[in-house]
């Protein structure tokens, strides 16, 4: 998916059954991050937040502060995904 904002490329991959890699490339397609998903969660889709940026689903088998699903986003100041919010 295109982050047309940031100038990024963000790609889920390795489905078994869901993606297990999360990967950042810039706009010359190098990459800028690779990550698996946050501990105890899998990936599950990518989307748009609100600044029409991309953020990526994580899903949790057991709710995590009352709910499953949680927007991360990545932080590239800090080179981290940082949790955003949940996702419903």
């Amino acid at each position: 998916m295109v982050d047309s904002t940031r100038q990024l490329v963000f790609a889920l991959s390795e489905p078994k059954p869901s993606p297990t890699v999360l990967t950042i490339f810039n706009a010359q397609g190098e990459k800028l991050f690779w990550s698996a998903p946050p501990e105890g969660a899998f990936f599950y889709y990518l989307t748009f937040n609100l600044s029409k940026e991309v953020v990526v689903v994580c899903s949790y088998p057991a709710k995590q502060n009352g709910w499953h699903d949680w927007f991360y986003s990545w932080d590239m100041k800090r080179n981290a995904l940082s949790r955003s919010g949940p996702a419903y």
